[in-house]
């Protein structure tokens, strides 16, 4: 279940999986609650930490870190495009 709730694409089959193999309603609630939990904790520390250090490297800095996000990604997009095509 752990494995379902860090990974978004894979949540719906351990549900049903889980309904599949008669989970007990209590366990079911308990594992969903912890592990939301511990994943909205992990989040919010990280959105936390990053926000912090956006407003202390102040505007200048952000536009320079947004116009290295609009070029990077774009060229990452490009080159594992390239790589793929090339592997078939």
């Amino acid at each position: 279940m752990i494995l379902g709730k860090v990974s978004y694409g894979l949540g719906t089959v351990f549900m049903i999986a889980s309904g599949a193999s008669h989970m007990p309603w209590r366990n079911f609630l308990k594992y969903i609650f912890s592990l939301d939990f511990v994943r909205s904790s992990v989040l919010l520390a990280v959105g936390y930490y990053f926000g912090r250090a956006a407003l202390h490297l102040g505007p200048t800095a952000l536009r320079y870190y947004a116009i290295i996000i609009l070029i990077l990604i774009p060229a990452i997009y490009l080159i594992f495009r390239k790589k793929f095509e090339e592997s078939i």
